[in-house]
Parts: structure tokens; sequence; C-alpha cells
């Protein structure tokens, strides 16, 4: 009788541990899969990286080709103009326009946007009326100009008079403070 009952508790002892084996073989499997996985391409990005460095990929030299690249970017002195030049730039428009027989009006926004402490944005509307071969060497003319200049709208009608065209310009001109 003894004997029976030890095998009894044999095989319950020996049915739990293997129901709790399967269980945490069951529940562990996948993050262990996971693991496996990311240690592979964790071992993948080392050799690549051992690999780039062999061949003179590394911090330092990267290092130095930014301090090289660093000083052939322009400061901001040299790519945008001053705060208060902007009666040069509306003088400026002015001659392109007279240059290429066209009517023009400007306004200059009062609101000013503020990109960081040292670049402001100003808007810049531009009405122009005139020949559609003038209108062409205006804006030719503008891409050429000194100042920083994005447009937000472009529209183009035919004139009231039907004497060529109108064009609008809303512009954004951009100034170190």
């Amino acid at each position: 009788m003894k004997k029976i009952f030890f095998q009894s508790e044999y095989l319950k002892i020996g049915s739990f541990l293997l129901i709790f084996l399967s269980i945490l073989i069951f529940f562990n499997l996948p993050p262990a899969n996971n693991i496996n996985k990311l240690f592979n391409l964790l071992k993948a990005e080392q050799a690549t990286l051992t690999q780039q460095s062999n061949q003179g990929h590394n911090f330092a030299n990267s290092l130095l080709d930014y301090q090289k690249f660093n000083e052939q970017i322009p400061d901001f002195k040299s790519v945008f103009s001053t705060a208060g030049q902007e009666l040069v730039l509306i003088t400026d428009l002015e001659k392109i326009a007279k240059n290429n027989h066209l009517k023009q009006e400007l306004n200059l926004s009062e609101s000013k946007t503020n990109f960081n402490e040292n670049i402001e944005s100003l808007g810049l509307n531009i009405k122009l009326a005139g020949s559609f071969a003038d209108l062409l060497a205006y804006l030719q003319e503008l891409e050429k100009i000194k100042y920083r200049l994005s447009v937000d709208s472009v529209s183009l009608i035919k004139s009231e008079n039907d004497k060529g065209l109108e064009i609008q310009l809303l512009l954004n001109t951009y100034w170190l403070k």
C-alpha cells in the first residue's frame, strides 16, 4: 500500500513538474526567440561597424568631415540681409519693374515672424501688370536678386482692359535682426 501511495505521489509530482515546465516553456519561448533575434541583429551591427571602422569610417573621421563641411557653410551675414534694409529691397524691385515696363504695386507687411533670435520674416505682396514677356523677364530678374525670398502664392489673370496680364505674388522676405 505504501508502495502504491509513493508511486501515485511520484506521479503527481512528475505530472506537476511536467505541466509546470510546459507552461514555463510556452510563456518563455517567444521572448527567448526575440532575445535571440536581437542578439543576432546586434552581432550583425557589430560586424558592420567593425568593417566600417577598419575602412576608416569612425567617429574621429566623421567629426573631421563635419568640421570641414561646417566651414563651407556660409554664416547668416552672407546669406541674409540686415533688418532695416527693406527700403533697398523695395527700390530694387521698383527698378526691375521699370526696366521691364511693368506697372507695380508693393505692400510690405507690418507683422514680423521670428524664426529664431537672429532671423525674422516679413510678408511682401507684389501686384504687377504688363505683357507676358515682361512679366517673365521680371520673374527671371527676381530670382537673381541678393535677397532671400520665398513664394507663398502666385496668381495670374488677364487684365481688365485686355492689354496684358496681371500677376500677384505673395512672398516672404528674410532678414537678420
